[in-house]
């Protein structure tokens, strides 16, 4: 069995303190970059393309998302 990974975009509207660059993502995360990627393409982490930053393409993160990770991950290192 082989699964189609399909990516869609939608335009949405939201305020920029909602979210952060994948570099303080993974910073807060204690992963790598890389991590960050895996993550969003695991489905965990949203990301927003920045539309503004042209051919830069710069993406962000939803910053609530990455605090929920960033507790799950704590819980988990306390419960261990």
């Amino acid at each position: 069995m082989y699964k189609i990974r399909e990516v869609t975009y939608q335009e949405i509207d939201i305020d920029r303190g909602q979210l952060m660059t994948m570099a303080e993502a993974g910073r807060m995360l204690g992963i790598t970059l890389s991590g960050v990627i895996s993550a969003i393409e695991r489905g965990g982490l949203t990301e927003i393309v920045d539309d503004e930053a042209r051919f830069h393409g710069r993406r962000l993160l939803l910053k609530s998302e990455v605090e929920k990770m960033v507790n799950r991950k704590l819980v988990k290192n306390v419960t261990n």
